[in-house]
Formats: structure tokens, C-alpha cells, sequence
């Protein structure tokens, strides 16, 4: 019994560090006005130094003209090598990236980023991004860690059935539930109570020759 408890004890262990080390999670950005808009991002680690990032409306309709993200660490410009089809400008200031030009902003959201990806061209017009993929690269092998906790950034246009609405969303990696797993309590072998028998029998008697 000892040995299933300690084997259930690991097992959970073993859960718990493999969810936190996760290669691959989603986050969802949501409007900062409120609205029902929304950007799934799902990014893979495929090694320390590289990253792909997939990204799409997931609700509602829209362009997607730029991504904001802030790493664990302080990189430089000559560090990172960003690729994708849809990539035209780069911007990267730790902490201080909020405006990639031509209204491809985050002001007003009262959160600044490290990197920011421009995605396409302005407008509708020669292009209608509603779904996008790329890779962020350390040319230096440095870690390619994102801070999970101070927040992701999208920035929308032609958003809305109308296609006049602009957006911008953020949000944050909020780590799946790990479920709590409760242990079966131990129960005596039958081993247990047969010395247990033995042992009470023997007082019995040893008390019996006394009383004599």
C-alpha cells in the first residue's frame, strides 16, 4: 500500500512540472474596450532560442495589423530574427515598444512591450489578415522565453461586419488547472491484522496467568 502511495505521489509530481514546462500553450487577447473580439495565439517553443507563433481572430472578424510581446529576459535588436510571410517591420525596445507607424498602436492600454511585429499593409485594401503565422529567433542562442504575466497585444482594423471598427486586445497565459487528486487512505494487509490478533490473544493470557 505504501508503494502505490508513493508511486501515485510521483505520478502527480511528474503532472505538475510537466503542465509548468509546457512546449506548447494558447493565450487568448481580448478587447480593451470590452468588446467580444478576440485573438488566439498559439505558440510553440520548438527550442530554447525559437519560437512559432500562430495567430487568428477566433471571434469576430478583422485585420490583424500588429503583435506585441514581452520576454523573461533583456535581448537586443541583433538578437532576434523574426520570419513570416505576412512580417513587414520589426520593432524591438525592451519595454518601451507601444507604436509600429500607421496607427499600428497600443496606446491607451496602459501596457508597453519589448517586441512588436507589423503584420501586412494598412487596410483591407491589398491585404485581409485574419489568420497568421511566424517564427521569433535568438541569433545568439540567447532564450526565446515569453513573460507570461505582463501581457500580450494585438492590434485590429477593419474589424466588425462593416469592416470600419478598429481594436485593441491584450490578455495573459493563464496556465490550465492542474485536478486535485485525492490518495486513498491506507488500509492494514491482512498481514497487519493477523499480528494485531496475535498480539491482543497474547496479553489475554499472559494477563490470565497473573490473575492466577
Amino acid at each position: 500500500m505504501k508503494k502505490i502511495v508513493i508511486l501515485g505521489l510521483i505520478l502527480i509530481t511528474t503532472s505538475i512540472i510537466q503542465a509548468q514546462k509546457a512546449s506548447a500553450y494558447s493565450v487568448t487577447l481580448t478587447d480593451f474596450g470590452g468588446r467580444d473580439t478576440e485573438v488566439t495565439l498559439d505558440i510553440t517553443q520548438t527550442s530554447t532560442s525559437k519560437v512559432q507563433v500562430n495567430a487568428q481572430v477566433s471571434s469576430g472578424i478583422a485585420d490583424i495589423q500588429g503583435l506585441f510581446f514581452n520576454f523573461t529576459n533583456i535581448l537586443t535588436s541583433s538578437d532576434l530574427k523574426v520570419t513570416g510571410t505576412d512580417v513587414t517591420k520589426v520593432a524591438y525596445n525592451n519595454d518601451a515598444v507601444v507604436d509600429l507607424g500607421n496607427g499600428v498602436t497600443m496606446q491607451g492600454t496602459s501596457t508597453t512591450f519589448d517586441l512588436g511585429v507589423k503584420i501586412g499593409t494598412s487596410g483591407i485594401g491589398k491585404d485581409d489578415i485574419q489568420s497568421t503565422s511566424f517564427t521569433i529567433e535568438s541569433l545568439t542562442g540567447k532564450a526565446v522565453d515569453f513573460d507570461l504575466t505582463s501581457g500580450f497585444g494585438a492590434r485590429l482594423t477593419s474589424v466588425g461586419a462593416n469592416r470600419q471598427e478598429s481594436r485593441k486586445l491584450v490578455g495573459t497565459y493563464t496556465p490550465p488547472v492542474v485536478p486535485t487528486v485525492v490518495l486513498p487512505t491506507a488500509v492494514p494487509e491482512p498481514t497487519t491484522f493477523l499480528l494485531v490478533g496475535v498480539g491482543i490473544l497474547g496479553l489475554m493470557g499472559l494477563r490470565k496467568k497473573m490473575m492466577r
